[in-house]
Order: C-alpha cells, then structure tokens, then sequence
C-alpha cells in the first residue's frame, strides 16, 4: 500500500508530500481481546511509543519499508518503520522490532516528559501545559 501525506514533528517543523509504501497494520494483526486498548510499539533500539488502538487500526497506519520510492534508509527506520500519519512523529517508531498490544494505557517515553498521551496534531495535542 502507498501512502502520501505530510509528516509532524511536534517542535513545529513538518516535511510535505512523504510517500510510503508498506502493509496496513489492521491487515496484519489478528482478533484481538475485546479488553484491549493500546499498543506499546517498540524499536530496536530500545525507543517506545503506546498507541491507542483505535488509531493503531485506523487504514492510514502502516508498517512502511520503503519512503519516496526507496527502501527506507537507516536514518529513517530501516528496515521497517510504524508510520503513523494521523498522529505526531514520535509515534511513528523506527527499528520496528514488535507491537504488544495493552489491556491499560502504559505512559512512554515522550508522555512521561509531559507529552500528551494521544498526540493528534489537528489538536494540537503536543506538550501538556500543567497548570
């Protein structure tokens, strides 16, 4: 499957028309336990991000190999990369390695610095503000 859209960054930066080409992750995963909610993605690098299910299902998150016609260099991910376009970068795990899918929401990396747990970037769901 090929996808274009433009990628996030939650520190204000994006980078416009990214082509990827990988497998839908609902096409992939088998049923689930109707108790879960989450994913926690993690790299190979030891770098995780938990990921709502709802938004890990939804048909514009994929395992990508490949960016704008190449196989994804290793800056990037390679050799596989959870893309997840309706969502901040940092979701989108690179050195892909496994997803375990959650029975509860398990903070990651970036939440437990204060980062919103969802991360959508229509809703400006960034840094949290504490008051």
């Amino acid at each position: 499957m090929d996808l274009t859209a433009d990628f996030h960054c939650v520190t204000g930066w994006s980078v416009k028309a990214v082509n990827w080409r990988g497998v839908r992750i609902k096409d992939v995963i088998p049923e689930l336990d109707p108790r879960a909610v989450a994913a926690l993605a993690m790299g190979i690098d030891g770098y995780g991000a938990t990921i709502m299910l709802d938004v890990l299902l939804d048909d514009y998150t994929i395992i990508a190999y490949a960016m704008n016609g190449k196989i994804l260099p290793g800056e990037h991910g390679f050799p596989l990369r959870l893309v997840i376009l309706s969502r901040y970068g940092w979701r989108s795990v690179k050195y892909l390695s496994e997803i375990v899918i959650l029975g509860d929401i398990e903070l990651g990396y970036w939440e437990l610095l204060g980062y919103h747990y969802d991360g959508d970037p229509w809703k400006e769901e960034g840094l949290l503000r504490v008051p």
